[in-house]
This record gives C-alpha cells, sequence and structure tokens, in this order.
C-alpha cells in the first residue's frame, strides 16, 4: 500500500504543479468533487439530504467549499461554516469562497463569524457532518476557533466524516491533540497517510476511503522512490 508522509504530500502538489501543469486549484477541485460523490453513494435513501462542512482557512477548508457545490448539484441542502477572515484564507480558499459569494447557489447557506449559540442549533438539523478544518500540514493541538468547532461536532450523534485527515491528528505520528475530530469516516485524498494507519488511531479516523483526485501514477511513484 502507498502512503503518503505530510513532506511526500506537498511534493505531490509541487511536482504536479511544476511537470505536469496541474494546479493546486484543479486537485482542490477533484478533491471536492470526489468527496461529494463519494458521500454521496454512502447517503442512506431514507435520511434528510443535508450537510453541515465545518471549513478551516487552509486548502483543507477549500475542499470543503468545493464539496458544498457539488453537493448542492447532487441535491443537498449545505450549510457552510467558515470562521476565519478573508485575509488568513490561503489563496485558492479564498478563491473558492469567492466564486461562492459571487455565485449564490440556492441549497448553499454561507455563515462566517457566527456565535456559538447558532452554530450549535445549526448542527442539529444535519444528517452529515465534515470537517475541513486541518489538513496533513496541521501540528500540535487545534487552536480556537477550530478547537471549539471540533468540540461541537464531536458532540452529536450525526454522520460524521473527515476530509483528507480528522482535525487534531498528526498526519505521520498519530498523535491525538486536544481535541481531535472523531471521524466516522475519512476521506484521505492520494493515498493514506501514516497516522491513519495506527491501532491508536482507529477511534479517530473510521472507516478510510482513499480519494483519486487525479495524480498521475508516475509522479506519485516518484515520490515514493520506488519503480514507475
Amino acid at each position: 500500500m502507498d502512503i503518503l508522509t505530510r513532506q511526500q504530500a506537498r511534493q505531490v502538489d509541487q511536482l504536479a504543479a511544476r511537470e505536469y501543469g496541474i494546479s493546486s486549484l484543479a486537485l482542490m477541485e477533484e478533491a471536492g468533487r470526489k468527496s461529494a460523490l463519494l458521500l454521496d453513494e454512502l447517503h442512506r435513501d431514507q435520511d434528510p439530504r443535508s450537510v453541515l462542512i465545518v471549513c478551516g482557512k487552509g486548502n483543507n477548508g477549500g475542499d470543503g467549499l468545493v464539496m458544498a457545490r457539488h453537493l448542492q448539484q447532487l441535491g443537498y441542502q449545505v450549510t457552510v461554516s467558515l470562521g476565519h477572515l478573508d485575509e488568513v484564507l490561503s489563496v485558492d480558499t479564498r478563491a473558492n469562497l469567492q466564486r461562492l459569494q459571487d455565485d449564490p447557489l440556492p441549497g448553499i447557506t454561507l455563515l462566517r463569524h457566527e456565535t456559538t449559540r447558532e452554530k450549535m442549533e445549526l448542527l442539529k438539523g444535519a444528517c452529515w457532518l465534515i470537517d475541513a478544518m486541518l489538513g496533513t500540514g496541521s501540528q500540535g493541538d487545534p487552536r480556537s476557533p477550530t478547537d471549539d468547532a471540533i468540540r461541537w461536532l464531536n458532540e452529536r450523534d450525526d454522520r460524521r466524516v473527515a476530509l483528507d485527515i480528522p482535525s487534531g491528528l498528526d498526519c505521520d505520528s498519530g498523535e491525538i491533540g486536544t481535541p481531535s475530530f472523531r471521524a466516522g469516516q475519512t476521506f484521505t485524498f492520494v493515498a493514506p497517510k501514516p497516522g491513519l494507519l495506527l491501532e491508536s488511531s482507529r477511534l479517530q479516523v473510521g472507516q478510510i476511503h482513499v480519494i483519486d483526485i487525479g495524480i498521475p501514477p508516475e509522479l506519485l511513484q516518484s515520490i515514493l522512490g520506488q519503480a514507475s
């Protein structure tokens, strides 16, 4: 099984752009699109088609914003919560936020900087809760406002999904931060990360699904140091 460390995941993005002309924005689009399709496959017909996506400021949050658009196209009611100022967002995340703001879609509710009480009320209405807060680059305990968001999400009994890796779980070591998102499903991109595969991480990770986001196999093998 191919496994990508934090540094190797960075190299995948860099080489995709430099050697294959695949931009980080294009990879984000594919990650969000494929995540929406996978969630739709897992969704039970008798359940409400409602999703809450909690986004962070980095590219993991951008994946969540893209996922929201594609879920809307699949007929879901989507609430997106983004508790960070525009100026601290990554370039690609800001671009996808701007896309939602410039072309509002019926079925997507975008919330910014809401109070704790308002967020708690919103959590009660969703069938799926999506963690798009911290990606593979994050290390150490989550800080505000992410730590509070993780605690709110973990209190719910709804179906919980982490994009790429549960927020608060270290990509490489598997160290479980305080707090750390507890996922029932983890949609990880390109290849599993070492921290997802440890026995100690099982309760945080849930079932792992590996999503192909269009990375050429030869690029991946070159990073892993294996023969093409």
